[in-house]
């Protein structure tokens, strides 16, 4: 009696051999990250910048989720990335909500009033006519004291603002980047958090 040998499983691939999907996933995790390291630099040109870069992954994904297989690995990222990319936007509009009325409820305007009525002595034509130099030319004498006077305030408006966005967004790309690194789907793409 011979007995038929069962067949050994197929190994996995070679760890430096690449699914070749994989290159375009890791490529815009890649974008996803420039984008979240410059939304960490506190200036205005590089904030439009990472906007731009996290605009582009979006549409990118949308764009490469259209041409892939159903159910492919390229299919399951995008769809994580678009999903990422929604609700943490959609979670930095509350948390922007959030710390604006905070900031608002807690801002001293007293140290601004000079300047204020400075420039309101000037008139609704001066107002209408000056240019934004001759404004600021008047405003700007009371900036720093406004902002020392209320640095509690817009320290911990912009820590309710920023920091709950970067965590999720962080622990969202670390969790995607690392699947697809391995060349592994995400278990549910559609998921919150």
């Amino acid at each position: 009696m011979s007995e038929t040998p069962t067949p050994s499983p197929t190994p996995p691939p070679p760890a430096n051999v690449q699914h070749p999907q994989r290159k375009t996933i890791l490529n815009l995790y890649a974008a996803f990250a420039v984008s979240l390291v410059l939304t960490t630099i506190p200036h205005g040109i590089i904030a439009i910048v990472a906007l731009v870069f996290m605009i582009g992954v979006l549409v990118a994904s949308y764009i490469i989720r259209a041409k892939a297989e159903p159910e492919s690995l390229i299919q399951n990222h995008t769809t994580y990335i678009i999903r990422t990319i929604w609700i943490g936007s959609g979670l930095a509009a509350i948390t922007t909500t959030i710390g604006g009325l905070i900031m608002m409820n807690d801002i001293n305007y007293d140290p601004f009033s000079p300047c204020a009525n400075n420039l309101a002595a000037q008139g609704v034509e001066f107002a209408a006519n000056a240019t934004y130099t001759q404004i600021w030319d008047l405003a700007s004498p009371c900036f720093d004291i406004f902002i020392q006077a209320n640095m509690q305030p817009l320290i911990t408006a912009g820590i309710i603002t920023i920091v709950p966005v970067l965590i999720y967004f962080a622990v969202r790309f670390v969790r995607g980047l690392s699947r697809a690194i391995k060349g592994y789907r995400i278990a549910n793409p559609r998921v919150w958090f």
